[in-house]
């Protein structure tokens, strides 16, 4: 098979878990739809990797979120700017805060899945999603590069600097949750590309300050 005869891609895991991550950029970017099949777990680097495809298809109960901040790091892969821009600004950075994953049936209330089908419809439907998405039927989002959901920057700001105050209550000795904040204002302010290379950086300085002495490498 060559590569012309390729109209779409599915992305799916194996023994009910999503995926634990991989290069989202080149997933968003690639000139093929590519659609994500979620059953189980899409946990962090999962939800991440998921949400850089072009749509997400789901299994009932599947669970999805950042759990980066309770482990004394942040979202490294872009989730600090796509979950706001799928989500909105407010339930995005409570997600991330918490580090309270949602069921896929939530997810689908509020724009994160696309669909919610039976586990063993899952890879069929997800493939004629790709292929409508392939032929025109279906749009073609890349959700790294929406706004409808951001709103205006004096907006968007108060959300943020409100939830500043809420972590200098709830969490004062951690470091990663001003950190992450940080990066989904850059994100608003100077575009998501940028947030994304931005967000890197932090992750080990944190890390180690979070540990407590203990070196990440």
């Amino acid at each position: 098979m060559r590569i012309d005869d390729v109209k779409a891609i599915v992305l799916t895991g194996k023994n009910g878990r999503f995926s634990g991550g991989f290069d989202i950029n080149t997933i968003e970017d690639a000139k093929k739809p590519i659609v994500a099949a979620v059953q189980g777990l899409a946990l962090g680097g999962g939800l991440e990797l998921a949400m850089g495809c072009h749509a997400r298809v789901a299994a009932p109960k599947a669970q999805l979120g950042l759990p980066e901040l309770s482990l004394g790091v942040m979202p490294g892969f872009g989730g600090t700017q796509r979950l706001p821009r799928i989500l909105g600004l407010s339930k995005a950075i409570d997600m991330m805060l918490t580090s309270k994953p949602i069921l896929s049936e939530e997810g689908a209330k509020l724009g994160l899945i696309d669909a919610i089908v039976p586990p063993q419809e899952l890879l069929k439907v997800t493939r004629k999603w790709a292929l409508d998405i392939a032929e025109a039927r279906k749009p073609w989002v890349r959700s790294l590069h929406r706004t409808d959901k951001i709103g205006s920057l004096s907006e968007a700001r108060e959300i943020i600097n409100g939830a500043r105050q809420h972590v200098k209550r709830g969490f004062p000795n951690l470091p990663q949750h001003q950190a992450c904040l940080d990066v989904i204002e850059e994100g608003i302010v100077h575009g998501g590309y940028a947030a994304v290379l931005k967000g890197y950086t932090p992750i080990l300085t944190v890390g180690i300050f979070y540990n407590n002495g203990f070196e990440m490498r």
